[in-house]
């Protein structure tokens, strides 16, 4: 069963190696709107830790997502930009310090809006409080909020509009990392140990460089394709992408497969020796067959192998590829590929993806 905190809905986990706990409770009310906080939890699970900065704010507080008052809702037809930013549900978000709240805790409660609330595109926060005006301009200058539309309708006030400071967040932007307060990479992949044999993390360097080169071969069907430059696999064993999936109260995890693992390699080979994997896979064989090919795929610099876990229980393989540089999709006008299988029945299987993928 999802968890829910002693408050309302869900509960807001940082992703690994974090997995820190937030809830949202009840902490006040104006003219019958209840007004939330977002908290730690008293309740960390085993092995949590604390984000390099602090995500929360004990006088922050904010309404649930609804219509904005007094203001004409636009019709389902028109899907001008004005139009669905006057759709857009609206929070109300207040303090009272006399300091304004950081990027990173706005970005904390976006999470906990994104959490309670999946199926929203969009939502507009109408931010309240020393600071206010500032506060919007760091999060429109992340990426977490857009630039608001030139209004040109003259049924709805745009001279009222001008004097708040609002900010609007598109969930898809969410999703990509943007405001995330983990360095220069997303939360979902900025996991100290993705290349923990380096001298500093790669949270703590600007991202890879765009840049193209040529991938030339002769072997088997010849491929000659330009395309991006790649970065270097990460550490094996490491984990690439973590979050936490509320409806299952589990944490999906991808982690670059260790050939040289006897857990991975013994997984890869049962399961590729399983009838129902072998008849869509057609990779049975001998322990020693399976770690040939798995160091072949680990020594090629355009593929990677990928399993994917719930919690501590793996339950599918991937194969990522760079696709400009396969032999028959060379042609293709598209960056990258993948070949996976799920290995495991039942809810893990079925249920892994979140609503918002």
């Amino acid at each position: 069963m999802p968890q829910t905190s002693p408050g309302v809905g869900p509960l807001v986990r940082l992703p690994e190696p974090w997995k820190t706990t937030y809830e949202v409770t009840i902490s006040a009310g104006i003219d019958s709107v209840p007004l939330f906080s977002l908290v730690l939890s008293r309740k960390q699970l085993s092995g949590s830790s604390l984000p390099p900065e602090p995500l929360h704010l004990e006088s922050l507080r904010f309404s649930d997502l609804g219509l904005e008052p007094n203001v004409p809702t636009p019709g389902v037809g028109d899907n001008s930009l004005e139009a669905r930013y006057h759709r857009s549900l609206i929070s109300l978000v207040s303090w009272n310090t006399s300091i304004a709240p950081s990027a990173s805790q706005i970005w904390n409660l976006a999470y906990a809006i994104v959490t309670r609330h999946p199926e929203v595109e969009d939502f507009r926060l109408e931010l309240t409080g020393p600071g206010a005006t500032g506060l919007s301009d760091a999060l429109r200058a992340t990426g977490l909020a857009s630039r608001l539309p030139k209004f040109i309708s003259t049924e709805r006030s745009a001279p009222s509009t001008a004097r708040r400071s609002l900010a609007w967040i598109m969930r898809s932007s969410f999703w990509q990392g943007a405001g995330s307060p983990f360095g220069t990479r997303p939360v979902w992949v900025a996991n100290p140990d993705l290349f923990g044999h380096l001298s500093k993390t790669l949270t703590s360097v600007p991202a890879f460089p765009y840049e193209h080169t040529v991938t030339f071969s002769l072997e088997g069907r010849p491929v000659h394709a330009q395309h991006p430059v790649r970065p270097p696999k990460p550490a094996h064993g490491a984990v690439i992408y973590s979050r936490y999936i509320p409806h299952l109260d589990e944490f999906f995890s991808m982690v670059h497969f260790d050939w040289r693992n006897k857990t991975h390699l013994q997984l890869f080979h049962d399961w590729q020796n399983d009838p129902r994997v072998a008849a869509g896979w057609n990779e049975t064989g001998s322990l020693e067959q399976h770690r040939e090919y798995l160091r072949k795929i680990d020594e090629d610099p355009h593929q990677m192998s990928i399993l994917a876990r719930f919690n501590d229980t793996y339950f599918a393989y991937f194969e990522v590829y760079w696709a400009k540089v396969r032999k028959y999709i060379s042609y293709i006008p598209r960056s990258g590929d993948l070949h996976c299988l799920e290995f495991l029945g039942g809810p893990h299987g079925r249920l892994f993806i979140s609503p918002s993928w």
